[in-house]
């Protein structure tokens, strides 16, 4: 609503209270603003306080918990550490109770009885050739003061028990190391192991504790045979009731009575000389060539009949698996990549087709059905391949570290060994995981199946365990430091080598029947022809053909 002045002062007046009105309030708003950016700083400076607490709070919170995570996984440890040492007293508290009560009711545990205990913790072995669960020997028992003392010895030192083979080679090898040796004249089945440097006679032990001449002066003495090879010749006599002369004949009749017509028709048949450098894989072609991959980058076909090496390929790394996907292609897995080859062909340095791949680290390589073939590789992958589309089908992630090997069962299910001391059954179209099997304390380096039941593996500490439907029902120790390989001869027998041996086992009583034993260094290649030859290759870069002569 508009004012109407009537002279001029009045609406200067008028007008000069307006200005000072709207410089008043304009003052008035710039305190405000002023005041405004104060608290804006204010809770700026709060929020960065806040976020820096916050900070510290998050970082003592994350430290706290990481504490309380490792000593809880501290704990653990501990808990698991007290229950084993409960576990173990249990277990001996246990073992000395049976052994009480055994006493108590037999009145003695007679010698020969077989130790059947074999707990991981508590396996008893023969001290002589190392054999697990042996029998009985000597017992020396006393309840009132406690005192369990008694001896365990393998079935070769008992008249009643059949010795195994692989113990008696052993003892074979003892006998033959210890040359001759002598038997006291009065206690006839005990050797000489003294001998007096004052009256210059030989005593056996017996004789030595009641030589009345210097009985309590041993310095006197001086030992010609060590106690356990005492023992040892003292048990072996009186198992075969024989004279010191007779005793290596009687282990060479009894060690090689256990071989039966399967085993005994291997025969060395040809040592053939091959390249320089040790072999990474080896194979039978389908045309009964053998190929053979090499660490010296190259793959070797070789013709066993004339024989000779049949043609080389330069492969792009160490051929550490090879497998004939239809007959004359050949695949070949190496460090980063798998190559397809043809082996008529004349392109010696160039592949059909290479996939990159990672790692392969062992026989590796199996074909799936008529289409595809699987690899397994370094970071615990297995992988399916198209072979003619050349392409990946998929992969799946199947261990937590290397693959080491690889077979297809008899029901098309893979079956794989692994870094991880693992074994598991893969149905490769499903990914299903069928099966994991647990024993080996080492990395499972070979498989083969037997028959639908019966599967065999092998471990870097020289362990082979059989294993029915998924049970592990017995483990074979065969003292090796080097590669076991692995190879069905029939649903009866199988050969594995031992450094550089190759032994034909039963399967079914667990026993060596033949050994092979010809190579200078250890076998590191073993596969079996159509003839039913077995092939071999060793360290010494030789090729032995084992056959029927």
């Amino acid at each position: 609503m508009s004012r109407n002045y009537d002279n001029k002062e009045e609406y200067s007046k008028y007008l000069k209270e307006l200005f000072s009105r709207v410089e008043k309030l304009e003052k008035e708003n710039k305190e405000k603003e002023k005041y405004i950016k104060y608290l804006q700083s204010q809770i700026n400076q709060n929020e960065v306080s806040n976020n820096r607490r916050n900070n510290e709070i998050k970082n003592n919170f994350e430290k706290i918990n990481k504490e309380m995570q490792n000593f809880n996984k501290r704990l653990k440890e501990i808990e698991t550490y007290i229950n084993n040492q409960k576990n173990n007293e249990r277990i001996i508290k246990e073992s000395l109770e049976g052994l009480k009560n055994s006493i108590k009711i037999k009145e003695t545990i007679k010698i020969g009885d077989t130790v059947n205990y074999d707990h991981e913790d508590f396996v008893f072995v023969c001290p002589i050739c190392k054999c697990r669960n042996p029998h009985i020997g000597n017992i020396n028992i006393d309840l009132d003061e406690r005192d369990f003392n008694v001896s365990f010895y393998c079935a070769c030192f008992f008249k009643d028990k059949e010795p195994k083979s692989s113990c008696l080679k052993l003892l074979i090898d003892k006998v033959d190391k210890m040359n001759s040796f002598n038997l006291c004249p009065i206690h006839s089945k005990f050797p000489l192991i003294y001998f007096c440097n004052k009256c210059k006679k030989s005593f056996c032990e017996d004789c030595q504790k009641v030589h009345k001449d210097h009985q309590n002066d041993l310095v006197n003495y001086t030992k010609i045979m060590s106690e356990d090879d005492a023992l040892l010749i003292k048990m072996i006599l009186d198992k075969y009731e024989c004279n010191n002369r007779e005793i290596y004949k009687k282990l060479i009749k009894d060690y090689f009575k256990q071989f039966n017509e399967i085993a005994l028709k291997y025969q060395l048949k040809n040592t053939i000389k091959m390249h320089n450098n040790r072999v990474s894989s080896l194979i039978l072609l389908e045309s009964g060539l053998i190929a053979i991959g090499s660490y010296d980058r190259s793959i070797y076909i070789w013709d066993l009949e004339k024989p000779s090496c049949y043609k080389k390929f330069t492969n792009w790394g160490n051929a550490l698996s090879l497998l004939e996907f239809k007959p004359n292609k050949l695949i070949s897995g190496s460090e980063n990549y798998i190559l397809l080859w043809d082996i008529n062909s004349n392109q010696i340095d160039s592949p059909e087709f290479s996939f990159y791949n990672y790692d392969i680290c062992g026989n590796c390589l199996v074909k799936c059905d008529n289409k595809t073939f699987a690899s397994g590789s370094k970071d615990g992958y297995i992988y399916i391949w198209e072979y003619y589309n050349r392409n990946l089908n998929k992969k799946f992630k199947l261990h937590e570290d290397s693959i080491l090997a690889l077979i297809k069962l008899n029901n098309g299910n893979l079956c794989t060994g692994s870094d991880d001391k693992l074994i598991k059954i893969w149905n490769w179209k499903t990914n299903e995981i069928i099966k994991e099997l647990q024993g080996h304390n080492f990395s499972v380096k070979c498989l083969c199946q037997m028959d639908d039941e019966i599967l065999l593996s092998s471990s870097l500490d020289g362990i082979i365990k059989v294993w029915k439907n998924y049970e592990c029902i017995k483990t074979l120790d065969c003292h090796s430091d080097s590669s076991i390989f692995l190879l069905k001869i029939n649903n009866d027998y199988f050969a594995a080598n031992f450094g550089k041996e190759i032994r034909i086992l039963d399967i079914n009583e667990y026993s060596c029947h033949k050994i092979l034993n010809d190579h200078s260094s250890d076998i590191n290649g073993l596969i079996k022809r159509n003839n039913n030859e077995l092939v071999s290759c060793s360290y010494d870069n030789t090729m032995k053909i084992w056959g029927e002569i």
